[in-house]
């Protein structure tokens, strides 16, 4: 089995046993999460549904000093498993024009959780870099057109994209951001590497199913890019709406087999 027919053989299987096509469109719609934003894009309602009914709500409480920069954030998380309150405390620094040029973060009881460095030209943010307090750090890019915010892209430990937010402004002047896989390819997912097993990666997938479209899509941006340094992918659900995942082994075996690459899931 070559790469170009790995896709065709088992998206075949696939749609054989599940109507798959029509199963993708009906899962992307019911299986959702609905996200609200304030003007300062913090969320403030964070909203999931399973088949057209809500499962789970996590309400933002958002507390600012006067300069409308955060200060204290409380998590109340309603799941089924889960009703509790989480705490983020943050402090923030300012320079003599009133910029925010630093953040350091701590959990509820005063624990240190990272310190984030703000960087300005002409009066616009263009980079965030977070140290979080386990080594690793994460940069994100800001870019600008005419109109405001163009897009974000984010830098991991090994200084590879990890992920982009495309940017657009909406008619009452929020800013509506779009996650964009490092691959800028279909699926909704994050790249997390060198934070820890420099062979080894995280995929945080945005999605509320995982298929063998989506495995083909992450595995050939890997193969293309980390070929001979990664030899190991996890595969996390971010999306709490696990409705569907492909289950068979085969493609796993193929690609550890061919390519030396071990997949393993985390959900």
């Amino acid at each position: 089995m070559n790469d170009n027919s790995l896709n065709e053989t088992f998206l075949k299987r696939t749609s054989y046993q599940y109507n798959f096509n029509d199963y993708i469109e009906e899962t992307i719609y019911y299986g959702i999460e609905e996200i609200e934003y304030n003007c300062k894009e913090d969320m403030v309602r964070e909203k999931t549904k399973r088949m057209g009914k809500v499962d789970g709500e996590i309400i933002y409480q958002n507390i600012y000093d006067e300069k409308f920069n955060l200060i204290e954030k409380r998590l109340n998380r309603h799941f089924t498993d889960i009703d509790d309150v989480v705490v983020y405390l943050y402090e923030n620094i300012y320079d003599e024009e009133n910029k925010l040029i630093k953040t350091i973060e701590k959990d509820g009881e005063g624990n240190l959780l990272g310190t984030t460095v703000f960087e300005y030209s002409k009066g616009q943010l263009i980079r965030k870099e977070t140290k979080y307090k386990e080594g690793f750090y994460k940069t994100i890019n800001y870019y600008y057109n005419d109109e405001g915010r163009l897009y974000e892209q984010a830098i991991s430990n090994c200084g590879e994209p990890s992920y982009y937010y495309n940017c657009s402004i909406l008619e009452d002047g929020r800013v509506k951001r779009t996650l964009v896989n490092p691959a800028k390819s279909k699926y909704k997912w994050e790249l997390g590497y060198g934070w820890g097993n420099v062979d080894s990666c995280i995929i945080d997938m945005h999605e509320p199913i995982l298929t063998v479209d989506m495995i083909k899509e992450i595995m050939d941006y890997i193969i293309e890019n980390y070929k001979g340094i990664i030899n190991c992918v996890i595969i996390t659900i971010f999306n709490v709406n696990l409705i569907y995942r492909y289950e068979d082994r085969e493609i796993y075996d193929y690609y550890e087999k061919k390519h030396g690459i071990v997949i393993l899931e985390d959900f």
